[in-house]
């Protein structure tokens, strides 16, 4: 999916004349799918797709901002009040979110959004990585 968006961003590698620039945020990305089987079924994949775990993680990114889930510092906000359809429980949703971002770890441009910085609530979390955004693709930001 990441590459189909990439490519249809770049059209060609071409940009009509005075297009802007863009920037592609994507909700998941590859090596989330780690986080979601074990190392063989990983390794298994990765070899069947011709890829490898470092590449896809150090180069396919320029830059990963990895939201905590609210199970873990702001347990008040994680429920199915907030989201019908989650299915783990708050313990299940704070292993697998650590599994994900053991997933990036040693991205060099790896930044964790936790839940306990700031006021803690969600608008708060947002300011902050729109603040990390701009700054990453040199925009101006609010910090």
């Amino acid at each position: 999916m990441t590459n189909t968006a990439a490519a249809a961003g770049k059209q060609g590698g071409k940009r009509p004349v005075g297009s802007q620039k863009a920037v592609l945020l994507c909700d998941r990305g590859t090596l989330d799918g780690s986080a979601y089987m074990d190392a063989a079924g990983w390794a298994k994949l990765m070899a069947h797709n011709g890829m490898d775990t470092v590449t896809l993680r150090d180069q396919r990114y320029n830059a990963v901002f990895h939201l905590v889930t609210a199970a873990d510092g702001a347990e008040a906000f994680f429920g199915h009040e907030t989201n019908e359809t989650r299915t783990e429980t708050p313990a299940q949703a704070r292993d697998l979110d650590a599994r994900v971002m053991r997933a990036w770890v040693g991205h060099p441009r790896l930044l964790v959004f936790d839940n306990r910085t700031g006021d803690g609530t969600f608008e708060a979390k947002m300011r902050r990585v729109v603040n990390a955004v701009s700054r990453h693709v040199g925009l101006p930001s609010t910090t």
